[in-house]
């Protein structure tokens, strides 16, 4: 029998950003005592398909506006559709657990969906429905919360290592590249270079190892916050975007950021601003939707919004 052989890879510096399910965070967590929280939230995805539509002449087009983000809200369930450059759309069921487990055979599932999603069934069409029933995987949500991100001068956690959140308010991806910028910012600021290499066992780096500490603490309140503002945002769009209440709160609220006429920031007017300081000095002025500070606004922490 032949037995494993395992390798100890030597390093100056490791940057963990494998994922969710972080082998690098697996090991912080045997030399740094850090607190840690997984949750799998009690629902699940399933993603489906939704095929392009032909004009009157034959051509490919969108059978929907793909300039919108179309939801299905039914309370403790949704589906939305996102737009792809193929003219398709990538629809995603979300639903307890519980509900999908009752969803057992193709024509149960065929039923229930033509019950609560009609439109969307014609669009996507019985057949196709029916094989990504089949074929697509049911796949869980996880929101995962730590502190510190560090460890003394030789490591760091990024991305979803750091912080998995569920999907709800698309800032996953957003979240992880400002990670990037954010310790880059502080390498400038402290003018910091790794010297491990001519450092021995026993020794540290005292301004990497002040930058990662520095990191751990500019970045823990506003992980916090995305993934609070995120899990919130689902309840918001399968449940509240139903009731009389949000929709007249959400005519004032576009009524008082019309009123205020806050002045318009492109994103390209933001890069001079955001390449040298972690966010804005000031907060924003006038009224600013959530929705429009946490996606339009990088200038702008999460904990602030």
């Amino acid at each position: 029998m032949n037995s494993a052989l395992t390798t100890t890879p030597s390093f100056d510096f490791c940057v963990g950003a494998d994922g969710s399910y972080s082998v690098v965070r697996r090991q912080l967590m045997r030399v740094v005592r850090m607190n840690y929280q997984q949750e799998y939230i009690k629902h699940e995805y399933m993603e489906l398909r939704m095929p392009a539509s032909q004009d009157a002449e034959g051509c490919m087009k969108f059978a929907l506006d793909p300039n919108h983000l179309h939801i299905w809200p039914r309370h403790s369930y949704m589906l939305i559709a996102l737009p792809n450059k193929d003219c398709t759309f990538t629809c995603t069921l979300f639903a307890p657990s519980e509900e999908l487990d009752r969803l057992n055979t193709p024509d149960i599932f065929l039923n229930w969906f033509r019950l609560n999603f009609p439109d969307a069934l014609q669009e996507i069409g019985e057949k196709n429905l029916i094989n990504d029933f089949t074929h697509n995987p049911r796949s869980s949500l996880i929101c995962t919360k730590l502190n510190p991100y560090h460890y003394k001068d030789r490591a760091i956690l990024l991305g979803d290592a750091a912080h998995s959140m569920v999907p709800f308010y698309g800032q996953g991806l957003n979240c992880g590249l400002e990670d990037v910028r954010i310790l880059n910012i502080l390498f400038n600021q402290e003018s910091a270079m790794s010297t491990a290499s001519e450092l021995t066992i026993d020794q540290e780096d005292e301004q990497m190892k002040r930058v990662l500490s520095r990191y751990s603490q500019e970045r823990h309140k506003d992980l916090l916050a995305i993934n609070e503002l995120a899990m919130d945002n689902y309840v918001e769009m399968r449940h509240l975007v139903t009731t009389p209440i949000y929709l007249a709160r959400k005519a004032l609220d576009n009524l008082l950021y019309k009123i205020s006429s806050p002045q318009y920031r492109s994103l390209s007017s933001l890069i001079p601003l955001l390449s040298d300081e972690l966010y804005a000095e000031n907060e924003p002025r006038g009224w600013l939707p959530l929705y429009t500070l946490v996606t339009f606004r990088p200038d702008v922490s999460y904990d602030t919004k």
